[in-house]
């Protein structure tokens, strides 16, 4: 297992990729300076650490006597180890510095698991498939030689505390299928071969179910682990119904009151429905949600292209 650390390039001086690989890879500074400067690093243990989450509980007062309990999830830790070491002799001082040089930043940024298949193919076309979007909380390098040193780099998550799919439905719509050599999916998002699941533009029509498949582990929902849905190419217009898509599996729903024409495009994009790319604030605003695994949805109002827009969460 490696790893890589993307930064955005107005963040980070190093640039837009830091890799780590195995069997060992030269990384260099910028301008490939002088050989004899060059470092290699070995990733020696990628520890990811369960959702920290807090519980609140609550009462109210009521004819059933509810109790109410909520759930925060707050971060997840991941910690990062790994040797380094250069060519050229008695250079503890170049990679000490070098190492605290990638990770200077305030800023977030992903941190990725890398794999590779047993044909061990070169790092440039290796699968990130799976990203944390992270914050550094403390790096500590030791001495292990004049030529050696080993990195202890404590991150945790800066926003969702979950492990997100490089790729998305989008990316698949696009290649008309999943395709692994795009090196945005792999095995970590719990995917196999059957095409039906990778069905992500569909062609909706009253009375009819169509199934989408979710391989998350989580739920995708409206907002936090965002479902975007897009409906256009709209005909067979009900009057006076305005559009709702259902999912028959969760009884979440999709709800825009106002009635479509056959050009309009209709979103669900986290908070907010839109027609039109306009803010639509329905009287009855209502959202959809997607279960882990096989979902069924039906359509009301209107026959429409639906794409299902979503990352795959961990």
């Amino acid at each position: 297992m490696a790893f890589a650390l993307q930064y955005e390039e107005n963040m980070h001086p190093v640039g837009e990729w830091f890799y780590s690989d195995d069997p060992f890879r030269d990384l260099r500074g910028d301008n490939e300076p002088d050989p004899r400067h060059r470092w290699r690093v070995l990733s020696d243990g990628i520890q990811v650490g369960d959702i920290e989450s807090e519980l609140n509980t609550s009462s109210m007062k009521g004819r059933a006597g509810r109790v109410h309990n909520s759930k925060e999830r707050r971060s997840r830790s991941i910690t990062l180890t790994f040797d380094a070491w250069a060519d050229s002799t008695y250079a503890f001082p170049m990679i000490r510095d070098f190492i605290y040089h990638v990770f200077d930043t305030n800023e977030p940024f992903y941190f990725y698991e890398d794999w590779r298949p047993k044909n061990q193919r070169p790092l440039d076309v290796a699968v990130n498939s799976k990203r944390y979007y992270v914050l550094k909380e403390e790096v500590e390098v030791v001495k292990l030689g004049p030529q050696k040193a080993r990195a202890t780099v404590e991150l945790v998550t800066a926003e969702l505390p979950y492990g997100i799919s490089t790729g998305s439905t989008g990316d698949i719509i696009e290649e008309g299928g999943i395709t692994f050599s795009s090196g945005k999916f792999g095995w970590q998002e719990w995917l196999d071969f059957d095409a039906e699941k990778y069905d992500y533009r569909v062609q909706m029509d009253p009375g009819q179910t169509v199934r989408v498949y979710n391989p998350s582990t989580k739920k995708v929902k409206h907002f936090e682990a965002c479902l975007h849905i897009v409906a256009r190419n709209f005909s067979n217009i009900q009057n006076g119904y305005g559009l709702r898509i259902t999912n028959q599996t969760n009884g979440t729903s999709m709800k825009i009151d106002r009635e479509p024409a056959a050009g309009d495009t209709y979103e669900q994009r986290e908070n907010i429905h839109w027609v039109n790319g306009l803010n639509e604030t329905a009287d009855d605003p209502g959202f959809m949600e997607l279960e882990t695994g096989w979902n069924e949805l039906t359509i009301e109002g209107a026959s429409a292209l639906v794409d299902f827009l979503f990352h795959f969460y961990y």
